[in-house]
Parts: structure tokens; sequence; C-alpha cells
């Protein structure tokens, strides 16, 4: 059986019209990220509606290229446009739950959105024109701190 990574509450939920399976390569658990988009008919491409949980190379805001399987699926098959955002990813562990408040309360002061995938990890995105660095300064100083560790969502 495959496990889906599933996004319960995506940021542009009102924009979205469409599901997209995304194959993640190295989760020994989930095999496939079900992410939100809104399709344009006029070109076939896909804008990406949700903050991606665990896809590398992918963003808020992205045009993206589906294709077709035979099980009647979509699956994301490239890159079209990048947005201009940028995907951070937390991971809490079994850091007490009043410091995990304690983040959650100066991340919402940012100008950044955020989506929960699970008690432990959160997905945050930013555009690149809102000060990236500075929320990588804070994530990094929060990790040095042992209140979680944080990874960015590109490999490029």
């Amino acid at each position: 059986m495959i496990g889906y990574a599933l996004h319960r509450d995506p940021v542009w939920r009102e924009r979205a019209n469409f599901i997209v399976n995304a194959p993640i390569e190295e989760s020994s658990t989930i095999h496939t990220e079900q992410l939100w988009t809104r399709r344009d008919p006029a070109t076939q491409l896909h804008e990406i509606c949700c903050i991606p949980f665990l896809i590398y190379d992918l963003a808020l805001g992205d045009m993206v290229a589906v294709s077709a399987v035979e099980d009647g699926s979509y699956v994301l098959d490239r890159v079209i446009a990048a947005s201009g955002h940028l995907t951070f990813r937390i991971y809490f562990g079994q850091t007490e739950p009043r410091l995990q408040a304690d983040v959650m309360t100066d991340l919402a002061k940012a100008p950044i959105r955020m989506e929960r995938f699970s008690e432990n990890v959160v997905a945050l995105d930013i555009e690149q024109k809102d000060s990236p660095q500075r929320l990588a300064d804070y994530l990094a100083q929060a990790q040095d701190e042992g209140k979680l560790v944080y990874e960015t969502g590109r490999t490029l």
C-alpha cells in the first residue's frame, strides 16, 4: 500500500481545482505527496497551491507540467516557471510544547505562510522579496538553541 503525504489545509485552497501526485524518492514510508494545484485549461499548466512538505525544488505558486498515468491520476512532471517563493521545513522532534508555541508565535509575526504536516513538522513559505535570509537566520538560531531542525526546500 502506498503512503501519501496529504495537505489537509493548503494555503491557497480557494484557488485549487486539481490534485497532482508527486513521487517521493527518498522516503521509506511515504511514497507520494498529493499536491493541490490550479489547472489552467488554456495552457494545461498547473500552479502549486500548497507548500510542499517533502518534495524538493518546488514551491508555492510554481507553474508545473503534469502527466496523466494509466490509473487516471496525474503526476508532477517538471517545473516550468518558478514563482519566486522559497520553502523551508521545520521539525520539532522532542521539543517541549511551550518552546514549539514560542517558535510558532515568532513565525506568525513574519511575512510567511505555514502548513502543518504533523504535530512536529511544519512547512513554511516566503517570497524572495520578503527577506528569506532573515527567516533562515531565525531558524538557524532556533536550531542552534535546540528548539528545532530546519531545512530549505532547495537542492540546487
